[in-house]
């Protein structure tokens, strides 16, 4: 699992904010995303996610997807 992991917290603007999770996992490397529910951020995330792996660059079993639960 990596040790640096990219925070989702107050995620802003949903479009801006799925591609730069994409462009984190398939441009910057990282495989570690942390994100809460308390977010509410989910499916910018998972989108962000999916497209990372729908690019081919970067094999599902390469992500970790971390989080808090109360």
């Amino acid at each position: 699992m990596a040790r640096v992991g990219l925070g989702t917290y107050k995620l802003a603007d949903p479009e801006v904010h799925v591609e730069c999770i994409s462009k984190a996992i398939t441009e910057a490397g990282y495989r570690n995303i942390d994100t809460a529910m308390m977010y509410g951020n989910e499916g910018v995330v998972g989108a962000g996610i999916n497209d990372a792996i729908k690019s081919g660059k970067v094999p599902r079993e390469e992500i970790f997807v971390t989080t808090k639960i109360w």
